[in-house]
């Protein structure tokens, strides 16, 4: 009933028509459609498993705190709120978001940007023109998109008032500063196909913004391989409410080390394993190269009891689309109209955090930037994989043989090598995680292994190629007439050892000095042909591969490094130019 009410309390506002619905640039849809991609600076794919090693470093706390310091100071970002002035409302804040995806590609040589418009006709909060902010990274391939997702508008209790303090730090704060950091950090990156970095509007009003591109996508037909949408993805303490199936023990505990994803259960499952997926690879390639992992909890629905978000359209459009979430929430939602709420989701008291002893500066955070970058690297690695692994596979399920086999239709030509997920239909265990994953090398039909006679499964098949393991494939169903015999289980086969790569070889480019070496002070780093708004980096790392330091240049050909608070030791000094690894170099700091 509860459900029902909320249904019918939300209808007012999903009756209406989100039309005319239009890409500020018409290059980004050639983009999106895989088109013209070859002219855009690839930078370098010599390495993705190094680059996921480098995400713990490269994704910076200080970073998100700082966007959503700025985020935050424009008050409220209600979509129905002021687009013409500067300070306040949702206009300044989208144009901020648009500045910020800007900076990031300074030469204009990498990335697509775009708004998403769209008209909002007869909604219960009034007529808009509305639009998302996008940032495209075109892929080598192009042909497939992952796109990364977050609504940049907030609100308070009320759901059209457009004057109201709404700051919305967690609110979806967090998860738009989240998808910038990305954007930054993967933006440099090659990949094969085309990365999108999108805000959303109007997802407080009816997930307007997450449905005007879904739309834009079947109409095109712009195939989208994943969707990662990240909704309150930054707090970490329990609130007086919470959305059912929030389970706190009491008000203020504390959760920074789990991450939930909400992938919806029905049709053949497909969005339910690219959460599987996403936790597998995570338990494969960084978890154990990471100071904090982070425990991914796969929910058993599509998003929170009476609640929803932007992957819902996607999912609703064929689309295999997911959504992070914070461990608890501070509240349920209800705000301002509920005279006993004290929590502060859809309040104005949804904001960074408290000054509790007065002297002008918060010394008590609600949004945990540690936590929200552990998310971020969840995020960035699933991107990573998901835009470099190979095609999903199509398969069928034949039985002439008396025993189910599984028979793979695409890739049509070897060399072959799959990976099997099967799970018994019924079975609670497996909302979490596969029952059994098999590998298959040299062909492409083989034998369910493992099954009992009589009892129900869904399979799901994923192609390898390297290391990548590509999205699984949505669950067909089989009844097994017989039972099949055992075979060797997959476990964590594809495991990234970061610290093996930390001292990989590499052919070190001329004109680059670095000096004085040894030193105890200050290290200088000379390029000589840098460009007016070339991009480098310089990273170092202690000789058990983990990052201490990483700094990034634009047009600049000398920088200095202070080392004086770095401890004695060996480090490796790299330079890194359009996401390549040009200069490797040990340094001693006596």
């Amino acid at each position: 009933m509860r459900i029902l009410a909320f249904l019918f309390g939300l209808l007012p506002f999903l009756l209406n028509a989100q039309t005319n619905v239009r890409l500020s640039n018409s290059e980004a849809l050639s983009v999106l459609k895989g088109i013209g991609t070859a002219q855009y600076n690839t930078g370098t794919a010599s390495s993705v498993d190094q680059s996921i090693c480098d995400l713990e470093a490269a994704i910076n706390a200080d970073t998100l705190e700082n966007y959503l310091f700025n985020l935050t100071s424009y008050h409220n970002r209600n979509t129905f709120s002021d687009t013409n002035g500067n300070n306040i409302g949702i206009g300044p804040a989208r144009r901020w978001a648009m500045s910020k995806f800007k900076s990031f590609d300074p030469a204009g040589d990498r990335m697509v940007f775009s708004y998403l418009d769209f008209d909002v006709i007869g909604h219960a909060c009034g007529d808009v023109s509305a639009r998302n902010v996008l940032a495209i990274r075109p892929g080598i391939e192009g042909s497939e998109v992952v796109l990364i997702e977050a609504h940049l508008d907030s609100r308070c209790g009320t759901r059209c008032d457009p004057n109201c303090k709404a700051n919305g730090a967690d609110d979806n704060g967090s998860g738009s500063v989240l998808v910038l950091e990305l954007a930054r950090v993967l933006n440099q990156l090659e990949s094969k196909q085309t990365l999108v970095f999108m805000l959303t509007v109007g997802e407080e009003q009816g997930l307007l913004g997450g449905r005007a591109f879904s739309d834009l996508c079947v109409d095109n037909d712009i195939n989208i391989r994943a969707v990662f949408n990240n909704d309150i993805v930054g707090g970490v303490m329990c609130g007086e409410t919470a959305s059912p199936p929030t389970v706190c023990a009491a008000e203020g505990n504390v959760d920074s080390t789990r991450l939930r994803i909400f992938a919806s259960p029905l049709g053949t499952l497909g969005n339910r394993n690219l959460a599987r997926w996403v936790k597998l690879n995570y338990e494969e390639k960084l978890a154990g190269n990471v100071e904090v992992p982070m425990q991914i909890q796969i929910m058993n629905q599509e998003d929170r009891t009476g609640r929803g978000g932007d992957h819902i359209p996607f999912r609703e459009d064929g689309f295999n689309a997911i959504r992070f979430t914070s461990a608890v929430e501070h509240g349920n939602g209800s705000g301002d109209n509920d005279p006993n709420y004290h929590d502060r989701q859809h309040s104005e008291d949804d904001v960074i955090g408290a000054d509790t002893d007065n002297n002008g500066s918060i010394d008590s955070f609600y949004v945990d930037f540690n936590y929200l970058a552990r998310n971020s690297a969840v995020n960035a690695l699933s991107m990573i994989v998901a835009a470099n692994a190979p095609k999903t596979p199509s398969f069928s399920v034949e039985t002439s043989s008396g025993k189910p086999e599984i028979v793979v239709s695409e890739p049509s030509s070897g060399p072959y090598d799959f990976r099997l997920g099967v799970y018994t239909l019924g079975s609670t265990d497996t909302i979490y995680q596969f029952d059994k994953l098999y590998r298959f090398q040299g062909t492409n039909r083989f034998e369910v292994p493992g099954l009992e006679n009589g009892k129900a499964y869904f399979v799901q098949l994923a192609q390898v190629s390297g290391s990548m393991t590509s999205v699984f494939s949505g669950g067909q169903l089989l009844i097994a007439a017989s039972d099949t015999d055992p075979a060797v289980e997959d476990v964590l086969t594809e495991t990234l050892n970061c610290q093996t790569l930390s001292n990989e070889e590499v052919e070190n480019e001329s004109g680059i000095q670095i000096s004085p070496n040894p030193t105890s002070s200050q290290l200088n780093i000379r390029l000589t042909d840098v460009g007016e708004y070339e991009f480098w980096e310089v990273r170092l790392r202690d000789m058990k591969g983990s990052n201490v330091h990483i700094s990034s240049f634009s047009g600049k050909s000398e920088v200095s490094l202070n080392l004086s608070l770095f401890a004695r030791g060996t480090y490796l000094c790299q330079v890194i130019r359009a996401g390549k690894v040009v200069h490797n170099e040990r340094i001693v700091k006596p």
